[in-house]
């Protein structure tokens, strides 16, 4: 999965950006992710890099097997990911977004 966001997703963004924006490299952005072996826990997109969260708190709920029997997850967090890429368009503006106008960021 990490293979797929770090070259299909920088593929798309080069292929869509805005014209001032350098061209992305495949290894320029790696995705982060959080490991988890909890048997109840909810999801949330997150800013922070924590997307985890108390279970019936968040976003999405989760139950990972038996109480006594879990699997050891990875959890990638691909809101963070695709809000990284920003670049300065060296007019003063440091996190300029490099989707066109029109083309948001949940559409990805």
């Amino acid at each position: 999965m990490e293979q797929i966001l770090k070259t299909e997703i920088v593929g798309i963004l080069n292929a869509i950006q805005r014209g001032n924006a350098l061209v992305m490299s495949a290894n320029e952005s790696i995705p982060e992710d959080v490991e988890t072996s909890e048997q109840k826990f909810d999801l949330v997109d997150s800013k922070d890099g924590i997307p985890i969260r108390a279970f019936e708190t968040g976003t999405a709920h989760y139950i990972n097997g038996e109480e006594n029997n879990t699997y050891n997850l990875k959890i990638i967090c691909y809101d963070d990911f695709i809000h990284k890429f920003t670049f300065d368009d060296g007019n003063g503006h440091a996190h300029v977004s490099r989707l066109k106008d029109g083309v948001r960021v949940a559409e990805l």
